[in-house]
């Protein structure tokens, strides 16, 4: 069951600063707001790939992060069993893209449930396995970073913009297989995107943050 609590203050050295706290049982929660309130950032701090100045961050019965003033306790990204797709891609140039694919599955385990086969044949990425990156159109590096995320058998999938570079016949099969993972799988997933169709879509809940704050939670639980 999806349980995540979000409590964590950021101060970038811009002056920026994301104080936002929020729960959410929500196997799909969204995340909405202009450009650089906040939203990336959230999925950054969930995946361990920054630390908060002050905050923490539980999922499940799992605290992955707690830093108060010199209590200091920060799970590596490698061992929250998160799943990240970058709204940048972030392949790797040197690796063609079945080794990228691969990259992800380092992490699996014996309990892992999607099938990387699955993956590559809903991507449609199984043409492409011998490509490079720059090879791709950004289209196509956009399926790759989303497989290499599911490979991983995620118990928590980030999914930063996921459709913004995918064309209009693509879209709509992605979009329902990110509705059969969460189905069939209970992957719970965590959604930024400005596309709201997409929200209202796939979506249980929607949070909106603004100036690094959140203004709307709806359906959220707050309070814990």
């Amino acid at each position: 069951m999806m349980d995540l609590k979000f409590d964590c203050q950021l101060i970038y050295p811009s002056g920026f600063e994301l104080a936002a706290r929020f729960r959410t049982t929500a196997q799909v929660t969204g995340i909405t707001g202009p450009s650089g309130s906040g939203k990336t950032t959230v999925l950054r701090l969930i995946a361990g790939l920054i630390k908060p100045t002050t905050g923490s961050i539980e999922f499940g019965n799992r605290e992955l992060v707690h830093v108060n003033g010199s209590e200091k306790k920060l799970v590596p990204p490698e061992q929250r069993r998160i799943g990240m797709m970058f709204q940048d891609y972030c392949l790797f140039p040197h690796l063609n893209v079945k080794k990228n694919l691969m990259f992800g599955s380092r992490y699996r385990t014996s309990e892992s449930k999607i099938d990387p086969r699955q993956v590559n044949e809903v991507l449609n990425l199984n043409d492409l396995l011998d490509r490079y990156p720059r090879t791709l159109s950004g289209g196509q590096q956009q399926r790759v970073a989303l497989g290499r995320a599911l490979n991983c058998s995620p118990d928590l999938l980030l999914l930063d913009e996921p459709l913004s570079s995918i064309d209009r016949d693509l879209r709509d099969a992605i979009t329902e297989y990110l509705m059969r993972v969460q189905q069939e799988f209970q992957v719970p997933m965590i959604l930024v995107s400005h596309d709201q169709a997409l929200i209202e879509k796939i979506a249980e809940r929607t949070l909106t943050i603004e100036n690094g704050k959140i203004e709307t939670a709806a359906g959220l639980q707050e309070r814990w």
